[in-house]
């Protein structure tokens, strides 16, 4: 095992030098960084508190589409522009737009938290967010310039300055409370916008073209449209917290978001890569077909390797909750199915990118509805039947399987893949969920926690500790192929 270990580590030093895979240690590192300053304000907050931050927080999510789409447009317009006025005119009519709608939403919110009857911890919560919302627009457009580019080298930089950000927070949250919180999360933004703007030589000025704005914005809409329908399916489980329970258990339920955060992350920057090689490929050639080994390669090995690491979460989040989240037990059920459910969202990505790239409109958007239709009212059903938090994620889990069956059938088919290559594809699938599947089985057993963990443990490493292995051992044999991206830039 030693001398199997050993032969792969040039391999792994050669990885290490490129760009994408910078991009995705230093995305990780942001993560754990954003991780350790949640986790301090949770602990020291405590849930009801929290739960307000949480509920504050949709209001941030959902305003991170207030460019309209003029961004996720302009991402996808750059890689194909040649002429350059045209490129500074696209650019900047999509910064133009992101600020101004932004500052107008900051200032409407601003103007709101003085007039509506709100408690002392909302409205806080809100006037801090009301200026966050234009950082982020800020932030939101150099990541997208830069990534146009196959700048990820660049991305991961501003990964870097948001850990810094999120670091810095938990100093401040230490020191000062809520108040230090938000301060720290307005602070990472403006790290992340203030360094990724500085590192665009040619960052063209905030500006309107018509024509310009006409084009984005006919672009752009319909892929809002999905984020937005994403961002609901996403989230839905959280409103339905929101409405029907308290903002102590709101608080309770954000421990499975919490718990997510890595997987998160590795599955968004994994994305953000194999999209840009997709568009890149497709743009090339114009055939689907040849996104089919994309498609299957970067499912497999997502699904290996991080179905690996979300089962390790699983199997010890009650004993992580007890030692160092102990108001927080009462989540950890729950959590346990969120995370469960997520996994299934964030396999979902590489098989969204196909029909991005193709721009399968109609594809997509039915297996959002289709989704939020299955997961929606399962979560309001579940809840009121007295099952709790567990029933509300357990039908959010039930429409992320859904979400997950009807975006790779979708793929699939636009791909033309045979018989076999979709065997192939859900092969690759079934081991992790079978091994997580096990894994959440076995906790309805009365056993003694050690013992438990023990067979939790058992479960994964025979069920997909090979499969595991062998992905492991493919990404570092291609490198840096399998990543899908040129050296870093010096």
């Amino acid at each position: 095992m030693r001398t199997r270990v050993v032969a792969l580590l040039p391999r792994l030093r050669g990885l290490l030098m490129h760009g994408g895979t910078q991009y995705w240690a230093s995305s990780v590192l942001a993560s754990g960084a954003a991780l350790l300053n949640n986790y301090a304000a949770a602990l020291l907050l405590g849930p009801a508190i929290w739960g307000v931050w949480i509920g504050t927080r949709l209001l941030l999510t959902y305003g991170a589409n207030l460019h309209l789409g003029t961004v996720d447009s302009m991402q996808r317009e750059l890689p194909m522009l040649r002429d350059m006025g045209e490129e500074v005119r696209v650019r900047s009519t999509a910064f133009g737009i992101a600020l101004s709608s932004a500052a107008l939403a900051a200032l409407l919110l601003f103007a709101l938290t003085w007039v509506l009857p709100l408690d002392d911890n909302w409205r806080l919560c809100l006037r801090f967010l009301a200026p966050t919302l234009v950082l982020l627009q800020a932030s939101a457009y150099a990541g997208a310039v830069h990534r146009a580019r196959q700048r990820f080298d660049l991305v991961g930089r501003m990964s870097l300055a948001e850990a810094l950000g999120h670091t810095v927070g938990v100093v401040l949250t230490l020191a000062l409370g809520l108040h230090g919180f938000l301060a720290g999360v307005l602070l990472t933004y403006g790290a992340v916008a203030a360094y990724g703007l500085a590192v665009m030589a040619d960052l063209a000025k905030p500006a309107f073209h018509r024509g310009a704005a006409r084009r984005l914005v006919s672009v752009g809409l319909p892929i809002l449209g999905f984020v937005v329908a994403l961002q609901w399916m996403s989230t839905m489980d959280r409103v339905v917290v929101l409405g029907m329970f308290t903002e102590a258990e709101l608080g309770l339920y954000a421990l499975g978001a919490m718990a997510f955060v890595l997987p998160h992350t590795v599955f968004n920057a994994a994305n953000s890569v194999v999209y840009a090689l997709m568009c890149r490929r497709f743009g090339d050639d114009g055939q689907p077909r040849g996104l089919l080994a994309d498609l299957l390669s970067s499912t497999a090995r997502l699904a290996a390797l991080v179905g690996a690491v979300v089962a390790t979460i699983v199997i010890a989040l009650p004993l992580a909750v007890r030692l160092l989240l102990p108001e927080y037990a009462g989540g950890v059920g729950a959590a346990r199915v969120v995370v469960a459910g997520l996994f299934l969202v964030g396999l979902a990505g590489t098989s969204v990118n196909v029909l991005l790239a193709l721009d399968l409109r109609r594809a997509r958007n039915s297996a959002l509805l289709l989704a939020s239709a299955v997961g929606f009212p399962a979560s309001i059903l579940l809840a009121r039947a007295g099952l709790g938090l567990e029933g509300v994620a357990g039908g959010a889990a039930a429409g992320y399987a859904t979400y997950f069956a009807a975006t790779s059938r979708g793929a699939l088919r636009a791909l033309d893949a045979s018989g076999a290559e979709i065997r192939r594809f859900y092969a690759s699938v079934l081991v992790p969920v079978g091994a997580l599947a096990a894994v959440l089985l076995l906790a309805l057993l009365p056993l003694r926690p050690w013992i438990l963990a023990a067979a939790q443990v058992a479960a994964v490493v025979i069920l997909a500790g090979p499969s595991t292995w062998r992905r492991l051992r493919e990404v570092l044999d291609t490198a840096p192929q399998a990543i899908g991206t040129e050296p870093a830039a010096r």
